[in-house]
């Protein structure tokens, strides 16, 4: 085989659409599988094909010259434009061939999982929305047909066991890749797990803290991300991410009032309950169906930057008002005292997406503030914010 062709077959350099450097990339033998590797290894490997050192140092020459760029566009061909050298690598596929026909399994959990939204989408009377399970449906033809537009990030919740972890558990079985559970990418600094992905899951995982809500307010409308990998160059891609938690306590969530961006799911318990592996089965079999409706479904008119609209239940109102009640009784206390400037107690609250300022001061007034006018706007007379080290001292002690 031709010096050339042997480095196409196993070494690749390759850089971002905004030209970065990504890194190299190693097919192995076990496999033929591209893996990120250092320049070391690539070297290496290429001598162990027949290369002396010297004619594998050109070739790594070579390659860096003639670089490879990284694109994903989810279900697309491995090669979008031949001749161009673009690599769509890290987009999913098909795991199924799309035939049309019933999927009785599939009806449930979309109907048990998105029950909840049917009195606010009656109320709403959205064009080919009249159910939680065609909300959900929308959401997941979108994922697959328009990976580049936003969606709403869906949180759901309710007790053990009531099948709320089916939803994404279920959508796997119809793609190659790209359903990643995005903790790690919320907490650490690298985040190459969001290449290539299209739906994020947060299952049984705590993001309720400021650093990881603002990561995924990011990452839920924005049109492009910074990937961070160990040992590389950051560099920005097209934003293919859609987002869904599944938790048993809400204090795991971050929904401030006024947000814009999740839909609230409320999962009711199982009446009755289908063994998981004879679930999983059913669902396996039913998947090409699944895929054939999800294909043809008629996708609504978006209203807004999102493609699916965001619905607010009662339960999220009244959820978004505890957040805030929530931080009143750990960050103030109500006494008489000096007047207290509602812009400082607003900047104080300094929450990833905070209500609007009259809807705090709503919120301050409901929960016993008092100010000397009608109007709340300007502050409060009974209100004191408490000191760092007076907040510590209200927390529970660890046991």
């Amino acid at each position: 085989m031709p010096v050339r062709n042997i480095v196409e077959d196993t070494v690749r350099s390759l850089q971002s659409t905004d030209r970065k450097p990504i890194g190299h990339l190693l097919k192995s033998d076990n496999g033929g599988h591209w893996e990120y590797q250092n320049q070391s290894s690539c070297l290496y490997a290429l001598m162990a094909k027949g290369l002396s050192k010297q004619e594998a140092q050109i070739e790594l020459g070579n390659a860096a010259l003639k670089q490879w760029t990284n694109v994903c566009i989810p279900f697309g061909p491995e090669y979008p434009n031949p001749g161009e050298y673009q690599w769509n690598m890290h987009a999913p596929q098909f795991a199924v061939e799309p035939v049309e026909g019933l999927h009785p399994h599939w009806d449930l959990i979309h109907a048990h999982g998105g029950a909840s939204l049917g009195v606010e989408l009656r109320r709403l009377k959205h064009d080919g929305i009249e159910t939680g399970s065609d909300y959900l449906r929308q959401w997941l033809a979108c994922v697959i047909r328009k990976p580049f537009n936003r969606l709403p990030f869906l949180l759901f919740y309710g007790d053990q066991n009531d099948g709320k972890s089916i939803f994404h558990e279920s959508f796997s079985l119809m793609v190659t890749s790209g359903v990643v559970d995005a903790y790690r990418a919320l907490k650490e600094q690298f985040n190459g797990v969001m290449e290539g992905a299209i739906l994020c899951t947060l299952d049984e995982r705590n993001a309720s803290e400021k650093a990881s809500a603002e990561k995924i307010k990011s990452y839920t409308t924005s049109n492009e991300i910074e990937i961070r990998r160990m040992r590389a160059e950051a560099y920005t891609v097209a934003n293919t991410t859609h987002w869904c938690q599944m938790t048993n306590s809400l204090e795991n969530a971050c929904v401030p009032l006024g947000d814009t961006r999740t839909t609230m799911i409320k999962v009711g318990t199982l009446h009755k309950e289908i063994p998981k592996d004879r679930l999983l089965d059913a669902l396996q079999a039913e998947a090409p169906a699944m895929l054939f409706t999800l294909l043809h479904l008629d996708l609504i008119e978006p209203n807004g930057r999102m493609q699916v609209p965001v619905i607010t239940t009662v339960d999220k109102l009244q959820h978004s008002k505890n957040y805030v009640s929530v931080w009143i009784a750990e960050n103030m206390e109500f006494c008489p005292g000096p007047f207290v400037g509602a812009s400082e107690i607003y900047a104080r609250f300094g929450k990833v997406d905070k209500p609007r300022k009259e809807e705090f001061s709503t919120i301050l007034l409901a929960a016993g503030a008092k100010s000397t006018t009608r109007s709340s706007a300007k502050g409060f007379i009974n209100v004191r914010l408490l000191s760092e080290e007076e907040i510590e001292k209200k927390k529970p002690a660890e046991e």
